[in-house]
């Protein structure tokens, strides 16, 4: 078994100059060969272990497949924003936390991977039309919300969103 690839950072020297991100994200070659390491568990726990259920063994193996368009897709069916979970999401209690592969020879980096297919929508080099609905709801309205809490919560993660995903097209 492979072990994880290292996500590659900028050097000290650099990054005091500048406000780009420290680490830089996975090439296309360790994503591939994190990606292989995936074993498709039968009872994913990976899956489990997600707040938004992603099709976490789905995606990665279209990453493996190189059919990054398709592990893109697999990934908005439920989470519409995934270059910041990608990035903020605390997946090493969460998802890697429960993979199989854990104890052993450490977790498949599911959210580096994540940031993988998601940074290259946003650079173009994948095409994906957005979809209008999630799960046939609003994109809003996909994301989990206790019904519970005060509306005003609903409220502000719509404007939120509008924000940030700009105009429907």
């Amino acid at each position: 078994m492979e072990s994880r690839q290292e996500m590659p950072r900028q050097e000290p020297g650099k990054r005091i100059k500048n406000f780009k991100e420290v680490a830089s994200g996975y090439t296309e070659e360790q994503a591939l060969k994190e990606a292989s390491r995936c074993i498709q568990c039968k009872k994913p726990t990976c899956k489990a272990g997600c707040p938004v259920e992603i099709e976490i063994p789905e995606f990665i193996k279209a990453i493996a497949e190189k059919d990054f368009a398709k592990a893109i897709e697999i990934i908005k069916q439920k989470n519409s924003l995934p270059a910041v979970c990608g990035r903020v999401c605390p997946q090493e209690s969460q998802c890697e936390k429960v993979c199989a592969l854990s104890k052993k020879y450490g977790s498949v980096a599911i959210g580096r991977l994540e940031r993988f297919v998601a940074d290259l929508q946003i650079s173009n080099s994948i095409n994906v039309s957005r979809p209008t609905n999630v799960g046939g709801q609003a994109p809003c309205q996909s994301v989990k919300v206790d019904k519970t809490k005060d509306d005003a919560r609903c409220t502000m993660l719509r404007r939120l969103l509008s924000w940030a995903l700009g105009p429907r097209a």
